[in-house]
C-alpha cells in the first residue's frame, strides 16, 4: 500500500505541474493577442492621424507657397474636408481669399495686356474679347432671363423662380426670383413637434405652446416671419428677407442657421434643419446620422422634407431624391416622376403624382403607405407641367 500511494502521489504531482503549465501557456497566449489588438488599434489611429496630419500639411503648403488654382482649389476641398482640425477653417477662408485674387489679378493682367496691342491684329483680337465680354455678361444673361421669363408665363413658377435666381444681378432676376417663391415655396404656418407647436400669424409674429424644457416655444420675440417647422425639441422660422431663426435644442447644432440666406424654405426634423436656397440649392445642419445632412450637391430642388433620420427633395423635373436612412426603404425614391409634392415621415416617404394619386414607400406597419387606392388628391400650386 505505501509503494502504491507513493506512486499515486508522484502521477498527482506531475499531473498539478502540468496544468499549472497549460494555464501559464494560455495565459501567455491571452496576453499575446490583447498585446496585438492594442498595437493594431494604436497602429490604425496613428495612420489616421498621420494621413489627417498629411493632408493638412498639404494644404497649408498650398495655401502659403502656391499660386496655381488648382492646386489651391484641391487644398481648399481637403481644408473644407478637414473641418475643425487645427486652423482649418480659417485656412479655408485664407485659401478662397487667395484663390479670388489670383483670378482677380489675372482678369487685371488680361486687361493691361489688352491696352498695349495696338496693331490691326490686337484691335481685332480685343473687339472679339469684347464681344465675349457682351455675350457673357449680358447677352448670355439676358437669353437666361429669357428663359425665365418663359417658365414663368407658363406657369412653371418654381422652374422659373430658380432661373431667375441663377441669372445672378441682371436688371430685376433676383427681385423676381424671390417674388416667385414667396408664391411656389411650400411653407408652414402652422407646424408640430414632438411635445410642442408652433402657429404663425398674419402679421409675421409666432405663438407657440406645449413643452419648453429646450426653449423650443421661445418665440414671442420674432417678427416678420414667413413659415415656420418644428422639430423634436426646436423650432425654426424664415423671414421676409431669406435668413433664418431658431430657438430650442441645439446639442447636435440644429439651430445653427443664423449665416444662411437667400433661403425660401425651411423644414426641420428631429435632430436637423435643412434650407431650400433661392437657387433650387439646399443647406443642412445637425446630427448628421447616416448622412441625412448630405444635401450638397442637390440642384434644381423646389421642395424639401426633413424627418427624423432622413431627407427628401423634389426636383424641378418631378423626380425625387433622398438621403438618410434607409433601414425600411424610406429612400429609395429614385424612381418616382410627376412628383408634384412630398412629405418624410419617421420611417416612410410620401409622394403626390401630377395626376392626383399618391405613392409611398418605407414602413408600412401600421399601413402608412397603404395609399395605391387615392385619387383626386388637391395638388399645390403648380411648378411642373
Amino acid at each position: 500500500l505505501a509503494e502504491i500511494e507513493a506512486v499515486l502521489d508522484e502521477r498527482i504531482e506531475k499531473a498539478s505541474k502540468a496544468d499549472e503549465a497549460n494555464i501559464a501557456r494560455i495565459e501567455a497566449a491571452y496576453a499575446a493577442h490583447i498585446a496585438l489588438a492594442d498595437e493594431k488599434a494604436n497602429q490604425l489611429y496613428k495612420a489616421a492621424n498621420e494621413k489627417r496630419e498629411a493632408d493638412y500639411k498639404y494644404a497649408a503648403d498650398a495655401v502659403s507657397s502656391s499660386s496655381d488654382i488648382t492646386v489651391l482649389e484641391g487644398a481648399l476641398k481637403s481644408l473644407q474636408f478637414l473641418n475643425c482640425y487645427k486652423d482649418s477653417s480659417e485656412l479655408a477662408k485664407e485659401c478662397q481669399a487667395k484663390i479670388d485674387g489670383i483670378r482677380e489679378e489675372k482678369l487685371n493682367a488680361a486687361k493691361k495686356k489688352a491696352k498695349k496691342v495696338l496693331t490691326i491684329a490686337g484691335i481685332a483680337a480685343a473687339l472679339v474679347a469684347i464681344l465675349a465680354s457682351a455675350i457673357i455678361f449680358f447677352i448670355s444673361p439676358l437669353m437666361m432671363y429669357k428663359n425665365a421669363q418663359e417658365y414663368e408665363q407658363n406657369g412653371e413658377i418654381a422652374k422659373a423662380a430658380i432661373a431667375y435666381e441663377k441669372v445672378g444681378n441682371f436688371m430685376d432676376a433676383h427681385e423676381k426670383s424671390f417674388a416667385l417663391w414667396d408664391e411656389a415655396a411650400v411653407r408652414e404656418t402652422i407646424s408640430a413637434g414632438a411635445h410642442h407647436t408652433v402657429g404663425l400669424k398674419s402679421d409675421g409674429t409666432v405663438v407657440a405652446v406645449g413643452v419648453t424644457y429646450s426653449g423650443q416655444c421661445d418665440v414671442s420675440e420674432w417678427t416678420d416671419i414667413v413659415a415656420i417647422s418644428a422639430g423634436a425639441s426646436h423650432t425654426v422660422g424664415l423671414k421676409s428677407d431669406g435668413t433664418v431663426v431658431a430657438v430650442g435644442d441645439n446639442e447636435v447644432g440644429q439651430c445653427d442657421v443664423s449665416e444662411w440666406t437667400d433661403i425660401v424654405a425651411i423644414s426641420a426634423g428631429s435632430s436637423h434643419t435643412v434650407g431650400l436656397k433661392s437657387d433650387g440649392t439646399v443647406v443642412a445642419v445637425g446630427g448628421n446620422y447616416s448622412g441625412k445632412c448630405d444635401v450638397s450637391e442637390w440642384t434644381d430642388i423646389v421642395a424639401i422634407s426633413a424627418a427624423n433620420s432622413h431627407t427628401v427633395g423634389l426636383k424641378s423635373d418631378g423626380t425625387v431624391v433622398a438621403v438618410g436612412y434607409n433601414g425600411s426603404g424610406q429612400c429609395d425614391v429614385s424612381e418616382w416622376t410627376d412628383i408634384v409634392a412630398i412629405s418624410a415621415g419617421a420611417f416612410h416617404t410620401v409622394g403626390l403624382k401630377s395626376d392626383g394619386t399618391v405613392v409611398a414607400v418605407g414602413d408600412n406597419y401600421s399601413g402608412q403607405c397603404d395609399v395605391d387606392s387615392w385619387k383626386n388628391i388637391k395638388l399645390p400650386k403648380k411648378w411642373i407641367t
